[in-house]
């Protein structure tokens, strides 16, 4: 289910948001967590145990790095299980038959690929790199562990950024996930962002699909045509993936969230190292503040220092 589909702008959202703001306060986050379940099911309910598996796991691990607080070794340990669980299941539904194949073509090994995951679990790059955040942050301890495993699970698996993001940390929306107040000002505003966002994925990304896909069937393209499927191909992926961040920030502003901005106008850059700092700006900061400057930044040998900036500048996007 995306969001610019029949079925979830007259049937799920409409549902969704008469039962979030007829239940009480102390229910809201509960209702968000099993609709947003629901979401989740309805792309691929297969997959609903990874989902389960990473949210107890973190969950439980963040509880135990709070209780562990004079045991350096088991709180290390624990965020390793964190670490494991949730970097392992990304690397095995997104990279592990990619790695039998590339083994089978340099050593003639005959391993068979494995079935079931040629299709990826619905946003598990988005919630990977948000449970990661939120373990390493209470390991940090820069934030309090969750003891509310419905907070917890509304938190992970929220549907407005469960797609396409942007990624959001736990330290930015803990307060909104205990109190939030969503005003009718709120409201309109994440309504008018999220038509704008529609607007961008139908009105334009899409028609630009539609050229890209007649570009691919000519067999004998000219020059100029090939241009305009260049252009075409930029302006769509932009307009899609800005167009879904719209509409993701645009719903958690009617829901009583903030999120933060994913986009900004990254066209207009000067430079690519400007470019990367505007484009999917969740995803940049994410790996500057849990990758980059753990690794020194700039304040290591240079040899490691551009090894730091190649991890940041090439990192690869959940889309």
């Amino acid at each position: 289910m995306v969001f610019s589909t029949i079925i979830f702008l007259l049937r799920f959202l409409p549902i969704t948001l008469a039962l979030y703001y007829l239940a009480p306060p102390k229910l809201k986050n509960t209702v968000l967590f099993l609709c947003s379940l629901v979401f989740y099911c309805w792309g691929e309910v297969r997959f609903f145990p990874v989902m389960l598996a990473l949210i107890l796991i973190n969950y439980l691990c963040g509880l135990g790095l709070e209780r562990m607080e004079d045991k350096p070794a088991a709180r290390t340990a624990l965020l390793l299980v964190a670490l494991a669980g949730s970097l392992g299941m990304l690397f095995y539904f997104k990279y592990a038959n990619f790695v039998l194949s590339s083994l089978n073509s340099l050593f003639g090994t005959q391993f068979a690929a494995i079935q079931g995951i040629s299709t990826l679990p619905l946003g598990i790059s988005f919630y990977t790199f948000q449970t990661l955040s939120y373990s390493i942050d209470v390991y940090r301890r820069d934030v309090k562990a969750e003891r509310n495993i419905v907070d917890f699970g509304a938190y992970v698996v929220m549907f407005p950024q469960l797609i396409a993001g942007p990624i959001v940390r736990y330290a930015d929306i803990e307060p909104q996930l205990k109190e939030r107040r969503s005003t009718p000002a709120m409201v309109a505003a994440g309504a008018q962002r999220f038509v704008l966002g529609l607007g961008k994925k139908v009105l334009i990304a899409n028609v630009l699909y539609q050229l890209i896909t007649v570009y691919k069937a000519t067999t004998q393209p000219s020059v100029l045509y090939s241009w305009m499927y260049a252009a075409a191909y930029m302006l769509h992926i932009y307009f899609d993936f800005s167009g879904y961040s719209d509409m993701a920030i645009g719903l958690g502003k009617i829901f009583g969230f903030t999120f933060a901005e994913n986009f900004n106008y990254p066209y207009i850059s000067r430079s690519v190292t400007e470019f990367w700092r505007r484009w999917h700006m969740s995803l940049g900061s994410w790996f500057r503040d849990y990758v980059y400057i753990p690794m020194g930044g700039n304040r290591v040998a240079p040899a490691r220092r551009y090894l730091n900036i190649c991890l940041l500048y090439t990192s690869p996007s959940p889309r």
